[in-house]
């Protein structure tokens, strides 16, 4: 759980792009996210969106990312194989995790039990539900909140899948830019 939730927060990237991530699809040498709709990622619009982890500071969910791929490629996953496979029995109400012990090699078919693992852990948490589109609205309010260049703006923007950067730090940031 913690792996999926992280990955979201660091990356911002769509829900359905991330249950449908292949292990080819990280480079861990560049720490970059092809998400490759040739290779089956859903994104939207079908646009093709290379994605690093976005440079807010946060390290830890880096460090449990980077363990959960470890962990497949230790199980022999290979490159066309999730790097956020299904649970084995599915995900319901008698089971609470997504753990290194529960999960296949096949893909999730839709984005309801990734979303359901979100809102079990914001439950568990105490805390009000973070859908997990919410996160790339985080990512944009914790960039727009620092002094950046205007390369950065749109390395940021590019990162998430925006061609124009207003649509990151006016929509998503909620600032004044156009």
């Amino acid at each position: 759980d913690r792996a999926l939730i992280s990955f979201a927060l660091i990356t911002g990237m769509r829900i359905d792009a991330i249950i449908s991530l292949r292990m080819k699809s990280y480079d861990e040498r560049e720490k970059r996210i092809d998400q490759n709709p040739g290779d089956g990622v859903r994104t939207k619009n079908s646009k093709r969106i290379l994605t690093t982890f976005c440079p807010i500071g946060w390290e830890e969910p880096k460090l449990f990312f980077v363990e959960w791929y470890e962990h497949l490629e230790s199980k022999g996953f290979g490159p066309d194989d999730p790097i956020f496979p299904a649970t084995l029995n599915g995900f319901g109400e008698n089971s609470s995790e997504y753990s290194k012990d529960s999960v296949g090699d096949g893909f999730w078919s839709g984005t309801g039990s990734a979303r359901k693992i979100f809102e079990k852990r914001c439950l568990a948490a105490n805390v009000p539900y973070y859908h997990p589109h919410s996160f790339r609205h985080l990512i944009a309010s914790v960039m727009d909140k620092l002094t950046l260049t205007e390369e950065q703006k749109k390395a940021i923007s590019l990162n998430l899948g925006h061609a124009n950067v207003g649509t990151t730090f006016g929509s998503y940031g909620y600032g004044n830019m156009t």
